[in-house]
């Protein structure tokens, strides 16, 4: 898989968290089944690249710390071929630091 395509992979995924962040307020039916669904997109993404590098899912690459969430798994991936620092997702709302702040908060 070549750099350019991985690179539009990860963005892909920060724009499924960000899908997350922006659902997890709807108090609807609707909003829950977009969270699951934005969560499971970001998911096979993720267990595509793991499988590229190190030929299985779940993060083993070299000196990869044991990921305890989907978004270690991400930031793993992405930190490795790219510098997400300031970059924002899709329509530009949230960046890789309020993805990050998100899924590492407590409670």
């Amino acid at each position: 898989m070549n750099s350019v395509k991985r690179i539009e992979i990860l963005n892909n995924i920060g724009n499924f968290f960000q899908g997350v962040i922006q659902w997890r307020e709807s108090i609807t039916s609707d909003g829950e089944a977009n969270v699951v669904k934005h969560l499971h997109y970001a998911e096979a993404l993720i267990q595509l690249l793991e499988v590229e590098d190190c030929g299985s899912v779940g993060g083993f690459d070299k000196n990869q710390p044991t990921p305890k969430t989907l978004f270690d798994r991400w930031d793993w991936l992405f930190h490795k071929y790219d510098n997400p620092k300031g970059k924002r997702f899709g329509c530009g709302i949230v960046s890789y630091g309020d993805i990050r702040k998100f899924f590492r908060r407590k409670g």
